[in-house]
């Protein structure tokens, strides 16, 4: 298939075939309203629409980076971006009776307010505009707790894949905290929920982990039926995170297996190619190199090499379609970014799109070509595909 050719249908490798095991019902109606957020982007120029939503950057000084996964993804026919974003300030009143260190009170008209730092996660209209769906957990006993929402996933019947490390605020992330990964309704991702896996736990300030053990995951996807990737990682109680494979995730009654794909140690990027029949992926300390392997086992290989310049490195797989996948990299010391096109099938990597800003988190929509990306703000890129 021609790249340019938009006379055939797009068969985008999509994130999110699951039908739920152990969770009755689906969310069929629409997301509830959220209470934040502005309305609309902004004018288009060179750089993308700056979309005027609420994106303060995460707090990334208390918590690893790469912990939190990929902080954008398209939902289903590109008709929302689920994100990762920190809570709103609160009432603290409403939060604890004596507010631990991390309750920030300052005034705001007559009432007090707090930051919980919290990590949440949302859903955004494709345009931009007012979250129509978030989920924070404000449950009563967690007042006084930060809690982390990480490696969250939805498919299109409205059903959510997530992590969440809950700890006290008193205490640097990991130490005392404890994380599960969760399966739940969007319309109520607290209740009924089922625990999946335990995570990272850690009572007393010291944890005991084995040398291949994983206790965290980051960067999920749904790839079929029951069945999800993510990055299989170890996370230590001095904030080291260490990815040990990508993973593929089975879920059954009653339980839910991990598999690491072989030869993927160190992976930082991934995503899925070729119908979801195949991983393509990027390692840590790795700059220029695509690698691939199937997903459901074999040996890793070398896809494409983009030619070696100063201060370029792959920032991010921004999505593949059939085997042309399509690359975020970072420019001239990170100074700037380009959009990179690879063919998987000859290894042929060609720059499409330079850009005169440094963007991450790069995330394309298959149906109208759009991408999003973050430099502290969201932006929204159109025509970006040729």
């Amino acid at each position: 298939m021609a790249i340019g050719d938009r006379s055939q249908s797009r068969q985008w490798v999509k994130a999110s075939l699951l039908l739920v095991v152990g969770i009755t019902g689906c969310h069929s109606g629409p997301f509830g309203a959220a209470e934040y957020g502005a309305n609309g982007p902004l004018a288009e120029s060179i750089n993308g629409s700056q979309l005027t939503i609420d994106f303060r950057p995460l707090p990334l000084f208390t918590i690893p980076v790469g912990a939190l996964g990929a902080p954008l993804s398209w939902l289903d026919n590109g008709s929302g971006l689920l994100y990762l974003y920190r809570r709103p300030t609160v009432a603290c009143s409403q939060i604890a009776m004596f507010p631990k260190p991390s309750c920030v009170v300052v005034a705001r008209g007559d009432s007090l307010v707090r930051d919980s730092l919290d990590i949440c996660v949302g859903v955004l209209p494709p345009g931009g505009g007012s979250r129509r769906w978030e989920f924070c957990d404000t449950r009563y006993r967690h007042d006084d707790s930060l809690d982390v929402i990480a490696g969250a996933a939805m498919n299109d019947r409205g059903q959510l894949l997530y992590v969440e490390a809950t700890g006290p605020t008193d205490y640097p992330f990991p130490v005392s905290y404890h994380a599960d990964l969760w399966l739940a309704d969007s319309a109520s991702p607290l209740s009924p929920r089922r625990r999946l896996l335990a995570l990272y736990h850690d009572s007393v300030g010291i944890v005991t982990i084995g040398p291949q053990e994983i206790n965290w995951l980051s960067q999920t996807v749904w790839a079929e039926l029951n069945t999800f990737l993510a990055l299989g990682q170890q996370l230590r109680s001095d904030r080291t995170l260490t990815t040990v494979a990508i993973v593929t995730g089975s879920i059954s009654d009653p339980a839910t297996l991990l598999t690491p794909l072989p030869g993927t140690a160190s992976a930082r990027l991934f995503a899925l190619a070729q119908h979801a029949s195949t991983v393509v992926f990027v390692r840590e300390g790795s700059r220029t190199t695509l690698e691939s392997v199937a997903r459901n086992g074999g040996s890793a290989s070398t896809v494409a090499v983009l030619p070696v310049v100063a201060g370029r490195t792959i920032d991010d797989i921004a999505g593949c379609l059939d085997q042309i996948c399509y690359l975020l990299v970072g420019e001239q010391q990170g100074a700037r970014s380009s959009l990179w096109r690879v063919n998987l099938g000859s290894g042929a990597a060609d720059s499409l799109r330079a850009f005169t800003r440094r963007y991450t988190g790069g995330k394309l929509e298959p149906i109208t070509g759009r991408m999003v990306a973050t430099n502290g703000r969201l932006y929204l890129f159109e025509h970006v595909l040729p």
